[in-house]
């Protein structure tokens, strides 16, 4: 598989015994979602804070991923304004709104990045679930600076150097005039705290992007920020985490899938 800077990428991230795979369309009925989902009992520390702001009881967040849009594995997009969905993105929100509210546990409450393309994937999905939208800037994409709207090859090919540390070194890479991508990652788990404390035992879904959902993985696997390029979240996919507190008020987390086609 080649990554964004062109060359074969590591091994994507797989896990151990409590993995459940969901195989290619041809094994598979039509009817089961596909991706990796997480079913065993291990879970690795994550990074949350233990300043008893959780509930506890446990939440589960469907990370989504907007749908398809022209710059899509081409160009980093960032906060460039007017990309919405392409018109194969705009049937991939459609059916990803079937698949979650035909799902056992529907999302109850739906949250979207602002830009364009987040937003109208989300219109999408609460059609379909008939929830209302709220807008959640702590999910919103990466400010991109000087970046926006370049190509990838442009970016291999002009930058190479600070491209090449933005792909290997995320935890301490910022693009020329953007955001770090360390701040990126603080602000959005802000967000999944926050998400905790407005709805406790409930079924969250929130669309974003995919750097900010890789981001959100990583942390709840104890993964460092170096490593997401060996995760793939793709559009219109579904990520999944449940948190909470256990007996003894100590925080937990868990994966419960990744870059999958829906919910179960």
């Amino acid at each position: 598989m080649l990554g964004r800077r062109g060359k074969r990428r590591n091994s994507p991230l797989r896990g151990s015994d409590t993995l459940r795979f969901f195989f290619p369309a041809a094994l598979r009925s039509s009817a089961q979602p596909q991706g990796i989902f997480f079913t065993g009992h291990r879970c690795a520390r994550p990074r949350i804070s233990a300043r008893g702001l959780l509930p506890a009881v446990a939440l589960k967040v469907l990370l989504v991923r907007h749908a398809e849009h022209a710059l899509a594995g081409r160009a980093l997009a960032g906060r460039l304004p007017g990309v919405g969905l392409n018109e194969r993105g705009r049937e991939q929100a459609r059916a990803l709104g079937e698949a979650l509210a035909a799902s056992r546990e529907p999302p109850t409450a739906l949250y979207s990045s602002p830009q364009p393309r987040t937003r109208e994937t989300a219109q999408a999905l609460a059609a379909r679930l008939g929830l209302p939208v709220e807008l959640a800037p702590a999910f919103d994409e990466i400010d991109f600076g000087e970046w926006t709207g370049r190509s990838f090859e442009e970016l291999r090919a002009q930058d190479a150097d600070r491209w090449a540390c933005w792909c290997d070194q995320r935890s301490r890479a910022t693009p020329p005039g953007g955001e770090p991508f360390a701040q990126v990652a603080e602000r959005a788990h802000a967000g999944l705290e926050q998400l905790a404390r407005r709805h406790p035992s409930q079924v969250v879904a929130v669309v974003s992007h995919a750097d900010v959902i890789k981001a959100l993985i990583a942390m709840q696997l104890g993964l460092s920020l170096d490593a997401l390029e060996r995760l793939e979240i793709g559009c219109a996919s579904v990520s999944a985490v449940e948190m909470g507190l256990d007996a003894s008020g100590a925080p937990w987390s868990r994966v419960l899938a990744l870059n999958a086609s829906g919910w179960p």
